[in-house]
């Protein structure tokens, strides 16, 4: 497993973000993941920003709900994109995750499918929790 950094620099509202890197996981294959609890009666939204430079199959970015893919992200941004995603009532983990080899394929196969365009990474901004309303 691999950790997500604050650092300066690419940000759609501040000066920070979070970074994860397909470098920064040291095994073939691997997760960097941030998780929280969501509890709300009613469930809401989760906003976030995101900038991805990231090539399936190599690795990519998605969202679980209580341990549920709900979201997948890859391709190259230019800049960052705002998303949601509608969180249902209750307690809800959120795991925010860049993946490195989700698919966990081989070294030759990967080889094979040729040299990676994009940096391998994840960056996410201004990530918000917005409940219903009754």
């Amino acid at each position: 497993a691999a950790i997500w950094i604050i650092q300066d620099g690419a940000s759609s509202a501040g000066s920070y973000s979070i970074v994860a890197s397909s470098d920064d996981i040291s095994t073939s294959s691997g997760n960097a993941d941030v998780s929280f609890v969501v509890a709300s009666s009613l469930g809401g939204t989760l906003k976030y920003n995101i900038l991805s430079s990231t090539t399936a199959p190599h690795d990519d970015f998605c969202i679980l709900l209580n341990g549920e893919k709900a979201d997948v992200v890859f391709g190259q941004s230019p800049t960052f994109e705002s998303r949601r995603l509608d969180i249902p009532p209750g307690k809800v983990e959120v795991t925010l995750r860049h993946r490195k080899n989700p698919g966990d394929l081989s070294r030759m196969l990967l080889d094979t499918l040729g040299v990676v365009g994009t940096e391998g990474k994840t960056w996410l901004d201004d990530v918000r929790f917005e409940p219903r309303n009754n």
